[in-house]
């Protein structure tokens, strides 16, 4: 250290000033900086929680919208069903319609009045409640009056699919589980089938 010069010593010196001045601020600033960094984590996830709670949001409007737009074409479509009928209206109706397409009626059994869900709206309650059948759900959603009718009747294949035909141009009727078998003693189709009546509610 006697061998060095003035000028050596003070740059020496100099040096020592620098590193302890910098250690010194280098242990102010790691706290600053963990601290930094742990508010920008924070920052980031309030940020990802805010997009998830926003396109919660949007999903929300966009299934109330549908429901809605369900609901206003429902009472449009109210506009073309039956009148309110009783169940031996209902009955008189399904069986003109089957002898006017050359069936052959030999059993017809309706189910009690209720709450019907329509197809578009099966679908949404199933994705909001898991339930397809329960008629408090489907009167949630707006649902339609009805009765479901469990037929058996005999003819031509011909007749059937003329039967289906109408029905499927009849807002107020869905056929539905169809079946035929060969009648072997009388010739034709045993022919068994249901079908859902759909009708304004009594005023």
């Amino acid at each position: 250290m006697n061998d060095l010069t003035v000028r050596e010593k003070k740059l020496l010196y100099l040096l020592a000033v620098v590193i302890i001045v910098a250690g010194g601020i280098a242990l102010l600033l790691m706290p600053l900086m963990e601290k930094y960094q742990l508010t920008q984590d924070e920052l980031y996830a309030q940020q990802l929680q805010e997009q998830e709670f926003r396109a919660l949001l949007e999903t929300r409007d966009a299934m109330e919208e549908e429901l809605s737009a369900l609901s206003e074409q429902t009472e449009e479509d109210r506009d073309l069903l039956y009148p309110y009928m009783t169940a031996e209206q209902v009955d008189y109706l399904l069986t003109s319609m089957l002898i006017s397409h050359s069936l052959t009626p030999r059993s017809l059994a309706l189910g009690d009045e209720t709450v019907l869900a329509t197809p578009p709206y099966g679908s949404i309650i199933e994705e909001e409640t898991g339930e397809t059948d329960e008629s408090a759900a489907v009167a949630e959603y707006g649902g339609l009056l009805g009765r479901v009718a469990s037929i058996s009747a005999t003819g031509s294949m011909e007749s059937l699919i003329s039967l289906a035909d109408a029905m499927a141009e009849n807002p107020s009727l869905q056929l539905e589980n169809v079946s035929a078998a060969v009648n072997r003693s009388g010739g034709g189709y045993s022919i068994t089938l249901e079908v859902s009546v759909y009708m304004n509610e009594e005023q």
